[in-house]
């Protein structure tokens, strides 16, 4: 009841600012001059650009400064086909913001190969292009001295044009919105964090990275060339100097002021800065020099925006990022097996002779180095294998090269007897592989219970339209996933944490998160790459339990690659030993124990590196 209380009181916070918020400015019109009207007008554009930013940039992670570019592309578009097509500003308007979205998709794929400041000077390129294009393309563009654009006809309305405009951004922001908040609160917005926070692991996880980038890409895009459709029918004039570098600093401002990754946050950065610029103008000269001030006297006392210091005042004024799907649609949760519903009076199912997956003559070097070298191993369905060997031995490089993480091995690799070279690790995902790391890859974005749910993407299928529309269908795929995360933390003794952020648990407890986190997904094969590292004697013993209680109950195939070898020799059925990237030896604990060579390669006493056992 407390968890359901904070959420309501948040609810009614945040909501209720927004109501009165658009409320205030539905009947502004009416009480207010023109320019008042056209403040507020500015606000609802900047508000619809701030939000299509944050999408990208707060919550997918993607720190790209072309929004200018598809801004002014937007108010072209607009203007250029009711002035040269003679065509309706109704069509005009979506098609500007459908070729802004496409031009957000090509930006996009440069960010599938760089990141960070190199993505950003990308996609600044991008923007000067843009702004060269609009420029010296005269016979289009009408070249630096822009264009008139007729104004739009609101009289089968009975209203005049800017009035008209007016109320029409009021209703298409109002109504993005929404479109953001639901969207964002879904499978979708939970993929876009889980980018941001850690890709390798999003995709291990089965988040196709192309997909949900060009996603994030597109939707700021469409965001920007709506947003301005809008200021090219406000104005009634386009013309290049709107969309410059200047832009590309206020969009950025509002959405760093606001708070990254908060919907609520990118309407109070437009509203504050939005006004705050006005209120400089009578500065004059001095304008932007007293604006950059305010910015940096802003950034220094609140750090993570305006909507974070707002909830450090007003506890619960913005909920949590995860919604209880079940909650909202006043049914209990269906009770989901976190596995499989075992047969606890049945005899464990043993390691069958069936080879699950398969690893054949692999080799991989970087830079020279040979990390792996005609490595060999078979994975039996329902057994646990162990790994291990010194540092550098190739332990990491091999469960790399499975999971698809390193490209270019030779060899193959095979699961269910089909080939999965060469597939992302997405793909592999999807095709019944997961896994671990050696460090902690929880995202710390969202909850723990979020982050389990992030493991069931690969099972869900809600899409973007249904999660803005909250379909039933929608709200029932999300009741069950909140029912099968609570029952996997469950499983693992962690339900108790399921509702604080993912890194507010210790190294141990995300370790054993993670684990169930790959699990929940009910995958055929499990890496899990040195997950006892940082945990004490006691957590050792527990997590040695857990594993053979995974084993026992469900039968899933665990490869275990651990320097913790009591642990590894406990729970085992078979071990492997690699050492320089070659494999050494291969058997029963027992076997691996007395084997020399092992005895060697662990004392560094000269191993015959060249030596397989099998």
């Amino acid at each position: 009841m407390a968890c359901g209380g904070y959420e309501l009181n948040a609810l009614v916070s945040h909501r209720s600012f927004l109501v009165v918020l658009f409320a205030i400015l539905a009947v502004l019109p009416g009480v207010t001059n023109p320019y008042f009207l056209f403040v507020a007008n500015l606000i609802f554009v900047y508000m619809i650009l701030s939000l299509g930013l944050n999408i990208l940039v707060g919550f997918a992670g993607q720190f790209a400064l072309a929004n200018a570019a598809m801004f002014g592309i937007g108010a072209y578009t607009t203007g250029l086909i009711q002035v040269h097509l003679g065509i309706s500003y109704w069509i005009a308007l979506p098609g500007g913001a459908v070729l802004a979205a496409l031009a957000g998709t090509v930006i996009a794929l440069p960010a599938l190969r760089i990141s960070g400041l190199y993505l950003a000077l990308a996609t600044l390129a991008f923007a000067h292009f843009t702004q060269w294009v609009f420029l010296q393309w005269e016979d289009v563009t009408f070249g630096a001295g822009g264009f008139h654009v007729p104004p739009v006809d609101f009289s089968w309305l009975g209203l005049e044009s800017e009035i008209g405009v007016y109320y029409l951004s009021w209703l298409v922001s109002l109504g993005l919105l929404i479109f953001s908040w639901r969207s964002l609160r879904s499978r979708i917005g939970r993929a876009f964090v889980a980018i941001r926070d850690s890709e390798v692991a999003a995709e291990t996880l089965g988040i196709d990275l192309l997909k949900y980038k060009t996603l994030a890409f597109s939707l700021s895009g469409f965001f920007a060339g709506i947003a301005g459709g809008l200021y090219c029918a406000m104005l009634n004039f386009v013309a290049p100097e709107g969309y410059d570098l200047y832009q590309v600093v206020l969009q950025k401002a509002m959405v760093v002021l606001g708070g990254l990754g908060s919907v609520v946050g990118s309407v109070l950065g437009a509203l504050f800065l939005v006004i705050a610029n006005e209120a400089l103008r009578e500065f004059k000269s001095a304008q932007e020099i007293a604006f950059g001030a305010l910015l940096l006297i802003t950034v220094l006392f609140m750090p993570k925006g305006i909507s974070s210091q707002i909830k450090r005042w007003l506890p619960g004024w913005e909920e949590p990022f995860h919604i209880d799907a079940a909650a909202r649609a006043g049914a209990a949760p269906p009770v989901v097996a976190f596995l499989r519903e075992p047969n606890r009076s049945a005899p464990r199912p043993q390691a069958s002779d069936k080879s699950i997956l398969s690893v054949q003559d692999v080799s991989i070097a970087f830079g020279g180095v040979h990390a792996l070298e005609n490595v060999s191993i078979e994975i039996k369905q329902g057994e646990i294998l162990g790994i291990i060997g010194p540092n550098g031995a190739g332990k990491t490089t091999l469960v790399n090269v499975i999971s698809g993480l390193n490209k270019g091995a030779a060899g193959r690799v095979s699961l269910d007897g089909k080939s999965i070279n060469g597939l992302k690790p997405s793909t592999i995902a999807a095709r019944g592989i997961g896994r671990t790391f050696q460090t902690s890859q929880m995202f710390p974005g969202l909850t723990v219970l979020e982050n389990m749910m992030v493991g069931l993407h690969l099972g869900s299928r809600a899409g973007l339209m249904a999660s803005a529309v909250r379909t039933r269908a929608m709200r029932e795929e999300e009741a069950e996933m909140v029912a099968r995360g609570r029952e996997a933390l469950r499983y693992v003794g962690m339900e108790q944490f399921a509702d604080r952020p993912g890194d507010a648990l210790s190294f141990g407890q995300q370790r054993i998160v993670e684990i169930a986190r790959t699990l929940i997904n009910r995958p055929k094969v499990v890496l899990l790459d040195e997950p006892a590292v940082g945990l004490d004697l006691n957590r050792v013993a527990e997590f040695e339990r857990l594993l053979q209680r995974i084993r026992d109950e469900h039968g899933v195939s665990l490869v275990l690659i651990e320097h913790v070898i009591r642990l590894v020799m406990g729970v085992s059925d078979r071990v492997v030993v690699l050492n320089s990237g070659v494999k050494i030896a291969e058997g029963t604990p027992e076997e691996i124990r007395r084997d020399p060579f092992v005895i060697e390669a662990y004392l560094g006493r000269g191993v015959d590196a060249g030596r397989s056992a099998s």
